[in-house]
């Protein structure tokens, strides 16, 4: 049995961003030296979308599932407002 990740692997690039267009849902972004990665969640998997902002060309997408890739993120999340209704 193919998972949605593995299936995803082995689409072409631009079917993947058809489908990161279509059915994907933004999360956040984050600036790593010259490139801006878009995170993006899809179909019970990550992805990252790298895009080189000297030439704004995609260079790369990067689908995963592990948690730990997302440590990267941590500082970019706000969750003030969470705790507004709390009180």
């Amino acid at each position: 049995m193919t998972t949605a990740i593995q299936s995803f692997n082995k689409l072409a690039m631009s079917k993947q961003l058809e489908m990161i267009n279509t059915q994907a849902i933004f999360l956040c972004e984050r600036y790593f030296l010259s490139r801006r990665v878009s995170l993006f969640y899809l179909n019970g998997f990550y992805v990252e979308v790298w895009m080189d902002t000297y030439r704004n060309e995609i260079r790369k997408i990067l689908p995963f599932t592990t948690t730990l890739c997302l440590t990267a993120y941590l500082d970019l999340i706000n969750i003030d407002d969470a705790f507004d209704y709390a009180s």
